[in-house]
């Protein structure tokens, strides 16, 4: 199951997901992304390796790439996906700073 959350931050368009995993998540993105592990552990397989989080643990993965998460031994996983989009159409915003949106 996937929660995606959007919001602006001083006109910064951003992405938040919010992915809940019990088995295998493949994203290819152009976007910078930061995966951070709210519960569980993950497998994070991109073209720089293989590395596995843990519960606090994040990673940065590069633009460009295809990405690949496995719940390691098909546990319950919880982690957010942050990606900065060049483009975004806005509404309802929550920001602090709305005025320029």
């Amino acid at each position: 199951m996937e929660k995606n959350k959007f919001f602006s931050y001083d006109n910064i368009p951003m992405e938040i997901k919010v992915i809940y995993l019990e088995d295998n998540y493949s994203n290819w993105h152009k976007e910078l992304k930061i995966i951070y592990v709210l519960q569980g552990e993950i497998l994070l397989e991109s073209s720089d390796g293989k590395t596995v989080l843990s519960e606090n643990e994040f990673s940065l993965v590069n633009s460009y790439e295809l990405l690949n998460i496995q719940s390691i031994n098909k546990q319950k996983s919880t982690f957010f996906s942050f990606s900065q989009f060049a483009r975004v159409t806005l509404q309802n915003s929550r920001s602090p700073n709305t005025s320029n949106l």
